[in-house]
């Protein structure tokens, strides 16, 4: 595993969520009591703001490329500048050390890309909406076309980070005004919603908006993991280490209780999706989730029941049944029930890979669930 140098303190509410996320998907990745290899440097985010605010980008990046040293000093391997903002000194911190800097913007693009998209609406600082640094690395290097709000909503939006959730403060209202804003991305053309800015998702979350919504800490937290975790012989990064060829036989027992309360058999997986096999009791009804990353295809293999999905304006229910297949796209809210005293059971691809825990999100569906959640592991 390779040492995680982690800049932060920009804010440190942010941070504390890189530390979270990037210790839980180590420990799924490698299972028992492992942990993230990582070292972290947390700056005063006062001093920070004082240089963003009176344009001093210079000397804002010969500060955290100093800091970024003293991680490389501690052993860092790789480096993660916990902030979307101050990428706009990537360039100058990369310069200054001798390990990769895992960039956010790509992390991003590439999860956007996967999934088909290219319009994008960015909700974030009015340094990342309204400079180039971002939204040029987005369009120039990935192809996305990238809206952001008119200048009234971008200083609500900014106002918001800064003003409310780098100090920890959550309010209804501006959750309100977020929602709104998101609304009129998505009425602007957009097909999901970047949360620019790695304070947003203490705020919003992805039922919080018509279209599905890239979470651009996590994103960038499960690119660092990717890259710690892929090591090779003489340091250098590799492929993903699995065999060049796999087989598994379906497990007889269940390894795991999905979100939804369906029971899961763990199959096979390569780099870019896995699949697993999905049963639910019959005459019960699992609990409506919605994914914030992955979007899968379920093949059923037996019983009888219904589908619920919904996103955005669309929705429907479906019966399903043996030699049925159905999509569940990207931010799709779905719930199912199987009818009569046989199970339900399908095969799913999830794609990409399930990534661990905070991926499957409780919401509202149009049945009373019957079964208990499970993990999201």
């Amino acid at each position: 595993m390779k040492r995680i140098g982690l800049l932060g303190g920009m804010s440190w509410e942010s941070s504390a969520e890189y530390y979270r996320i990037i210790n839980e998907l180590v420990r799924d990745r490698l299972g028992g009591l492992h942990s993230a290899d990582c070292v972290l440097r947390s700056v005063d985010f006062a001093e920070i703001e004082q240089l963003q605010r009176t344009g001093a980008w210079e000397q804002a990046a010969e500060r955290l490329a100093r800091e970024a040293t003293g991680l490389l000093d501690g052993g860092a391997e790789l480096l993660v500048l916990c902030t979307n903002t101050m990428h706009k000194v990537a360039d100058a911190v990369s310069d200054a050390v001798a390990i990769p800097l895992v960039h956010i913007a790509d992390a991003t693009a590439e999860a956007v890309r996967s999934h088909g998209l290219s319009r994008v609406g960015l909700l974030a600082t009015a340094y990342t909406m309204e400079q180039d640094f971002y939204v040029g690395r987005l369009r120039d290097l990935h192809g996305l076309d990238v809206l952001v709000p008119d200048e009234p909503d971008r200083r609500i939006v900014h106002g918001v980070i800064y003003d409310e959730l780098c100090l920890g403060v959550v309010r209804e209202r501006s959750r309100d005004e977020y929602r709104r804003i998101m609304r009129r991305l998505h009425e602007m053309g957009a097909e999901a919603i970047l949360f620019g800015c790695t304070e947003i998702d203490l705020l919003v979350g992805p039922d919080d908006s018509p279209v599905p919504v890239f979470d651009t800490t996590r994103l960038h937290a499960e690119r660092a993991v990717e890259l710690a975790l892929e090591t090779a012989p003489g340091g250098g990064l590799a492929e993903r280490p699995d065999p060049p060829f796999q087989t598994r036989q379906l497990p007889q027992e269940r390894d795991v209780v999905a979100p939804d309360g369906s029971d899961v058999r763990v199959l096979l997986g390569v780099s870019g999706g896995s699949l697993a096999h999905f049963e639910l009791a019959g005459g019960e009804t699992s609990i409506a989730v919605r994914h914030r990353s992955v979007e899968e295809v379920w093949y059923f293999l037996r019983g009888k029941g219904e589908m619920w999905r919904k996103s955005g304006d669309g929705e429907e229910v479906v019966p399903v049944a043996r030699a049925v297949c159905v999509t569940i796209p990207l931010g799709t809210s779905f719930q199912f029930r199987a009818s009569g005293d046989e199970p339900l059971s399908a095969i799913g691809a999830t794609i990409p890979p399930w990534p661990g825990p905070g991926e499957a999100l409780i919401v509202s569906g149009p049945w009373e669930p019957t079964v208990q959640p499970g993990s999201s592991e």
